[in-house]
């Protein structure tokens, strides 16, 4: 069975961080419910991370994890690969019996394109794309992002490559970073770069690390807990 595409990039997502216990889960749909794992050190708050995900089938995700508290203030984190579909992440922070009981929603996309353009593409099983779209960036999503990884459960690895327009939320969270979740274990490597009107090509990159800093960190140096 193939790790699903939005539990992949909720592992990626989720970056490093005084000893608490929180509860540790991943899966589809809205809920999940796991142990109770004592956090290592730096990860100092608890969260539920959901993600939405329209490529090939519309899919949610939820994970439940430990954060650092950096992580709480991140927002809604976006990619969007044009007619391949779009990711749209987001963590919410919470304390105790909340992280049980909490039912967090995603907020709303902002559709409107904003004149900028990047290129585009999704490929599974391949860290190269076999043809790119340029893709109209919509709302904030400003800059152009570049996003391979390697997902290992077990015997399965699943390689994967994503391109598209993404936005600062995203880019603060994403650089070379590797980890492990609930078995699963990440690399993934990342690159954001501004967009413009005539598209992210030929752009120097320009990275951001601290979060996934922070869908790298999304771009910067990034690590799950690792349990057991």
């Amino acid at each position: 069975m193939e790790t699903p595409l939005p539990i992949f990039l909720l592992s990626v997502f989720i970056t490093t961080g005084a000893s608490l216990e929180c509860e540790i889960c991943e899966g589809l749909g809205h809920s999940c419910s796991g142990p109770t794992n004592r956090c290592p050190p730096g990860f100092d708050r608890c969260a539920v991370m959901l993600s939405e995900t329209t490529v090939g089938t519309k899919l949610k995700a939820i994970v439940k994890s430990c954060v650092p508290s950096s992580a709480c203030n991140n927002g809604v984190t976006v990619l969007n690969m044009g007619q391949t579909g779009r990711v749209v992440t987001q963590v919410f922070c919470c304390v105790g019996d909340e992280c049980r009981t909490m039912t967090p929603t995603l907020t709303p996309a902002k559709p409107k394109p904003n004149g900028k353009v990047c290129p585009a593409c999704y490929a599974l099983h391949s860290l190269e794309c076999e043809e790119e779209e340029e893709v109209k960036c919509s709302g904030d999503e400003n800059y152009c992002l570049a996003l391979s990884g390697t997902t290992t459960a077990g015997a399965l690895v699943v390689t994967t490559i994503m391109k598209g327009c993404t936005n600062s939320a995203t880019c603060q969270e994403l650089n070379e970073h590797s980890g492990s979740f609930s078995g699963i274990s990440v690399v993934a490597l990342s690159n954001c770069k501004p967009a413009n009107s005539s598209g992210g090509h030929g752009i120097i990159p320009e990275s951001f690390g601290l979060f996934f800093a922070t869908l790298a960190g999304l771009l910067s140096v990034m690590h799950l807990p690792r349990w057991g």
